[in-house]
């Protein structure tokens, strides 16, 4: 069974409860059995905006910043920060190797995407990055 998740609101609750009472939950509970019902504050995931100022942060740094000798593309930069500042998974190859893959940005939120937002700023102040918005 996939997840479900709903949005509840003050002008939903009733009828969202309601749907969830009468023909959803009855469903699952004859399909699969018990259910695991979890409630929490519903936190926007990232908008548009915010992704297309996040490769427009890559893309600016790509254009401006050389480490060693050498520049970056925006797809490096974005692998880069994930795992600097979000964190990463490991993947053992058929080969034995471990490669270290960073987190997907989609799981964040909106509050998330901008704290990694402000964090990659950060850094590309430090490394003398100028950025017009």
């Amino acid at each position: 069974m996939n997840e479900r998740k709903f949005r509840c609101q003050v002008s939903n609750q009733r009828p969202l409860f309601e749907n969830l009472y009468k023909n959803i939950v009855p469903e699952l509970l004859a399909a699969h059995g018990d259910l695991e019902i979890t409630i929490r504050p519903y936190k926007a995931k990232r908008s548009y905006e915010q992704n297309r100022r996040l490769w427009s942060l890559y893309s600016q740094i790509a254009e401006q910043v050389w480490l060693d000798g050498r520049r970056y593309d925006a797809d490096t930069w974005h692998e880069y920060f994930k795992q600097q500042f979000i964190g990463c998974d490991e993947r053992v190859l058929p080969s034995g190797e471990i490669q270290k893959i960073g987190l997907s940005t989609t799981k964040l939120n909106t509050q998330q995407m901008a704290d990694y937002q402000t964090r990659i700023e950060a850094w590309a102040a430090e490394q003398g990055v100028i950025f017009e918005y």
